[in-house]
């Protein structure tokens, strides 16, 4: 095909569009006769992009409400009429004889130039306007969703997550459940207009959430603006733009929910882009692996839990020496193996003791631990079950929502600030914490014996054996004796220091 053939095509396709935007703005205007609005409006209902056209044509004009009309002053006024009448009288010298120089002539000379003028300089207003509003059309998707761009610096970036497959398995989930505000929620499908990439939301924002977001966009820095209308031209122009822009979305839904924020600024710290792609690749693979090992739990019967246990018992029992000794001392007492502290110190097991776990499985329990991979996320996974199957066992470890709201009430005011500046799944961990400590302290069948001045038995007031006083075996002024051993009462373990034993 000629290179006439192609400015041609591209001269009507041209001309298609123009005449198409022409006919939107005399339909907003109210110019078209009953005939061509009943066409535009039955193409409305069945041209989408036509649609989009007026939809992004109404917002622009909308927005141009906004902004402070011009108006000409006194000076240009006298001007233009200055020079109109100076092109006049030098018309008259030219030819004094001819028909113009007669009244009548000169009447029409003047209504035709001053006709022009007005002509000309409602072209030039109407060009004007035009280009405003397919300025507002073309940046109205960079105001709305430039927060996006906050977290990649270039293009290649996104085509390199895209290329490794990171986030083509993701998918796209509402984001109004997400604990910080994300731009991506406006974000829906990519429109393509010429050379401009429109962004038309899902949501669509009123016309005060538009007026906000572009007064924000403003206020940044010249170049934070020039960053994010470079990235963005990028991507609109970009041949692979859908599968660039899905990768941009997952990726800042992604950043959105991960559980804590080092994890977000250690990213953005990494300057080299392999390095923050293999860190971005190994919080995935973690993620992944606690999901898959959060999962593995279903697959899982009573006989698996009882060979765990009692497989964990012996395991414990043949290293309780060294690790005990790993634990500086600190491990006193039957069944202390069952302490994290204790786990800690653990050597890992050996190849005999690993198929004698694996032989007592049942077929799923034993191709989910197989699924996982290496020795340490099989070790990783074992180890969750393991609490699992102890919460199923001791239903006063279960952590319930009045438990955390009756420890919530008792923080102070400026631990409460602090954790309301958390994410709600890390508040809830947090507090669920402190509930179970208090649970391991407390232990299945400890009762709770009031101490202090304002209990029973109070040092100082009444007799221990006083009635309502505590047992004889507890001393109120002294530490607490039980089997001959001394120990602090169970809510008064010095900070830092391992918290009573955990029983299976």
């Amino acid at each position: 095909m000629s290179t006439d053939s192609f400015s041609n095509a591209d001269a009507q396709a041209n001309g298609d569009l123009d005449q198409a935007y022409e006919d939107l703005i005399a339909y907003l205007d109210n110019e078209l006769d009953d005939r061509r609005r009943h066409e535009v409006e039955r193409r409305l209902a069945d041209d989408p992009g036509f649609r989009d056209k007026l939809r992004g044509l109404q917002s622009s004009w909308d927005m141009l409400d906004e902004l402070p009309s011009e108006s000409a002053d006194e000076s240009f006024t006298r001007t233009t009429l200055e020079i109109v009448a100076t092109n006049i009288e030098q018309s008259l010298q030219k030819d004094e004889a001819s028909f113009w120089n007669r009244p009548f002539g000169r009447r029409v000379k003047v209504a035709i130039v001053v006709g022009a003028a007005f002509t000309t300089g409602f072209l030039i207003v109407f060009a004007i306007a035009k280009g405003i509003a397919f300025q507002y059309e073309r940046d109205l998707g960079l105001w709305t969703n430039y927060r996006l761009y906050q977290n990649i610096d270039s293009i290649e970036f996104l085509r390199s997550m895209r290329d490794k497959g990171l986030f083509l398995a993701d998918r796209v989930a509402d984001t109004s459940e997400s604990p910080r505000d994300s731009a991506s929620s406006s974000l829906g499908a990519v429109v393509e207009d010429g050379t401009t990439m429109v962004n038309v939301a899902t949501n669509v924002p009123t016309k005060t959430e538009l007026l906000e977001r572009r007064q924000n966009f403003y206020k940044l820095s010249p170049d934070e603006q020039r960053r994010y209308r470079r990235l963005y031209s990028q991507l609109a122009s970009a041949d692979d733009r859908d599968s660039l822009q899905q990768t941009l979305v997952r990726y800042d839904q992604w950043l959105t929910r991960l559980p804590g924020t080092e994890d977000r600024l250690e990213i953005r710290r990494i300057d080299s882009l392999d390095e923050r792609l293999a860190r971005i690749e190994e919080i995935k693979k973690q993620q992944e692996l606690e999901e898959l090992i959060k999962a593995s739990g279903s697959v899982l019967t009573q006989e698996d839990g009882d060979h765990i246990f009692k497989w964990f018992i012996g395991f414990a029992r043949d290293h309780s020496g060294s690790a005990a000794r790993g634990m500086g001392g600190r491990g006193r007492g039957g069944g202390f193996f069952m302490s994290p502290q204790f786990w800690e110190s653990l050597p890992e097991p050996t190849d005999a003791e690993w198929r004698g776990l694996l032989d007592g499985l049942s077929d799923g329990a034993r191709d989910a631990m197989i699924k996982v991979g290496d020795r340490k996320a099989q070790w990783q996974m074992l180890s969750q079950w393991r609490q699992e199957f102890r919460d199923r066992m001791m239903p006063s470890r279960q952590v319930h929502n009045d438990q955390l709201e009756s420890v919530y009430d008792e923080l102070s005011n400026e631990k409460k600030r602090e954790l309301d500046k958390m994410l709600p799944e890390e508040m809830k961990e947090y507090l669920a914490n402190i509930v179970r400590e208090r649970q391991r302290a407390e232990g299945p069948n400890r009762p709770r014996i009031p101490f202090g001045p304002g209990g029973p038995g109070g040092p100082g007031m009444r007799p221990p054996t006083g009635e309502g006083g505590p047992p004889p075996m507890f001393d109120p002024d002294g530490p607490r004796r039980r089997n001959g051993r001394t120990g602090p009462p169970p809510d008064d373990y010095p900070p830092g220091d391992p918290l009573p034993p955990e029983s299976p």
